[in-house]
């Protein structure tokens, strides 16, 4: 229901809060990246106004299956560790439009959002993607009819899942360098 977005009437946005998001995200040490993911998630549920929100990441098991793993929970559903398929799941459907999705009542399409005590109003999803490669997806949940998302979190969101996706890319590219320094390393000690 994306387009619902552009007749919702948005809220002002409070551009201190946001910088000083910034100025928290940015003083984050590279070395922690499970922290700062965490520190991430609480920052958007705190400017969006959201009840969950999460981060998903796209991931391989040891049997080649493909899944999303929530690897960084905040506000209601924080308590949960959810692994969902890639092949049809509420991050999958982001990741293939390309674009940030809204979905009224997403437990209806994707049962194993289903909670009964946290039912879902509305979600929201942003892709995850630096050069080409998707990394996973970043997400807004509200658990509270009087809470509908608007532009504002449109805005809010795709200035942080930016942020995020070249945080995780960051990472990515330094747990190679760090695996192929390992493995050169030990090559010339053979």
């Amino acid at each position: 229901i994306a387009a619902t977005l552009a007749d919702r009437p948005a809220r002002v946005p409070d551009l201190a809060a946001e910088n000083q998001a910034l100025h928290t995200l940015a003083r984050q040490p590279i070395d922690d990246p499970q922290s700062t993911l965490k520190i991430m998630v609480r920052i958007a549920r705190d400017l969006c106004q959201a009840d969950s929100v999460g981060i998903g990441l796209t991931e391989t098991l040891p049997d080649g299956t493909k899944v999303f793993r929530w690897v960084a929970i905040a506000g209601a559903l924080e308590f949960l560790e959810t692994i969902a398929p890639n092949n049809f799941s509420f991050c999958d459907t982001a990741i293939h439009c390309g674009e940030p999705q809204l979905y009224a009542r997403p437990e209806l399409y994707f049962t194993y959002l289903d909670h009964p005590q946290f039912p879902i109003v509305e979600g929201m999803q942003f892709p995850l993607c630096a050069n080409d490669r998707q990394l996973g997806t970043f997400w807004l949940l509200s658990h509270n009819e009087q809470r509908l998302f608007d532009r504002e979190d449109l805005r809010l969101m795709t200035s942080l899942a930016g942020f995020a996706a070249t945080a995780l890319q960051n990472i990515y590219l330094r747990q190679t360098a760090e695996g192929a320094l390992q493995r050169e390393q030990a090559a010339k000690l053979e």
